[in-house]
């Protein structure tokens, strides 16, 4: 437990104040589930104060969990035909578009009497605490102790940041990934590899752990011996097999190798362009807030596309790399879910740390602006209002 009771005392903090937010807002307001007709919604047994923490995706990963994929399927048929029409238009293969890591994780706690929800709330906080050590350490390489304790609570308190608690892979894939940085860093290319596998099993965006893996295993060390860049190569083709094995069990149980792919196709309105895309579809109906054409995703991603050139002035070179493309990705398709995504571009938190180094008040005006919008929107996220 050295060097954990920063992040722990963090973490606790942080997550009791959006438990007790999200904890009034499921009693006080509203339930989005009345007027935003169509969701899946996959009943769970608990106490409340687990089951805020398991809205939206939460629902597929513990579906998929409890029934694996081909099940999911059946149960989601079932519930559209329930519904007479009024249920979302999902098709066969859909459960796909979320990668198994974290569903397997969950279905193994429940082999040992661990309910999918109380082990989908404890698999993603033990990631989170995991992630922050890990950001806390990559930042006082390059930073200092400070910046360090900057970037924790600039993580922590990320108005997105809930999801990272949430029945989500979110906080999985972050770990993962900063685990496999970390060890690249320290010289382990083949544990840098595995966990990098483990990234690309967590989401889809996962692959992205290769652009900043490669920079540090093979652009930073290109003069080292051929034993260590048969190493680094190794490392770089765990993630890439991991994906090939999850994409033939896809052919085999939907006969499509790309079943999550065509998911997500859909969902996002179809295939990736450049990054433009997302703005030209946000213009054709702009609204405050809904799944494609959300005013508030607007603004997250006009910040996060400002804040590329100072990351790679500011940051590590295989960081602003990763940042740069989690940013430019999504928004070849739509704005769909992009305050989520930036909640796990670690790059943005230690950039917030760096710029906001020397007097208090600079990183205090952020808190007094980051924190009231993670409780705003935990509050409207554990009433079933959509979030991302």
């Amino acid at each position: 437990m050295k060097g954990m009771r920063g992040p722990l005392v963090a973490w606790g903090i942080t997550r009791a104040g959006l438990l007790l937010v999200a904890l009034l807002a499921s009693q006080l307001l509203v339930s989005g589930l009345v007027l935003q007709k169509g969701n899946l919604v996959y009943p769970a047994a608990g106490p409340l104060p687990l089951q805020i923490w398991s809205r939206w995706d939460g629902e597929w990963y513990r579906l998929i969990a409890e029934r694996g994929y081909r099940d999911a399927d059946l149960y989601v048929a079932e519930r559209q035909q329930e519904a007479a029409g009024r249920f979302a238009a999902y098709k066969p293969g859909d459960a796909t578009g979320f990668f198994p890591l974290y569903p397997l994780l969950l279905r193994l706690l429940g082999l040992i009497g661990i309910p999918t929800l109380a082990g989908g709330v404890l698999v993603a906080n033990l990631a989170l605490v995991a992630a922050v050590r890990l950001l806390r350490d990559l930042a006082r390489l390059d930073e200092g102790d400070e910046a360090a304790e900057r970037a924790v609570w600039a993580l922590l308190c990320f108005p997105t940041s809930f999801f990272l608690s949430s029945v989500y892979a979110e906080s999985l894939m972050l770990a993962c990934l900063l685990g496999s940085l970390r060890a690249a860093r320290a010289g382990r290319p083949l544990v840098a590899g595995g966990l990098a596998a483990l990234c690309a099993l967590s989401k889809p965006t996962g692959f992205l752990v290769l652009l900043p893996l490669l920079d540090e295993l093979i652009v930073v060390n290109r003069d080292r011996t051929i034993a260590w860049l048969s190493r680094a190569a190794a490392a770089l083709a765990m993630p890439c097999a991991a994906v090939g094995a999850y994409m033939l069990y896809c052919r085999h149980l939907y006969g499509d190798p790309l079943a999550f792919l065509v998911r997500q196709e859909r969902w996002r309105h179809g295939g990736l362009s450049g990054p433009w895309r997302a703005f030209l579809l946000y213009l054709e109906s702009p609204r405050l807030h809904d799944a494609h054409h959300s005013t508030i995703d607007l603004v997250m991603a006009l910040l996060c596309l400002a804040a590329i050139p100072w990351m790679f002035l500011r940051l590590r070179r295989s960081y602003a790399l990763y940042a740069a493309a989690a940013i430019l990705l999504p928004l070849g398709s739509t704005l769909w879910s992009f305050s989520r995504f930036a909640a796990t571009i670690f790059p943005l938190h230690l950039l917030i740390a760096a710029l906001t180094a020397g007097p208090k008040p600079r990183f205090a005006g952020y808190l007094a602006i980051a924190a009231p919008l993670s409780g705003f929107f935990m509050a409207l996220y554990a009433a079933w209002w959509w979030v991302g």
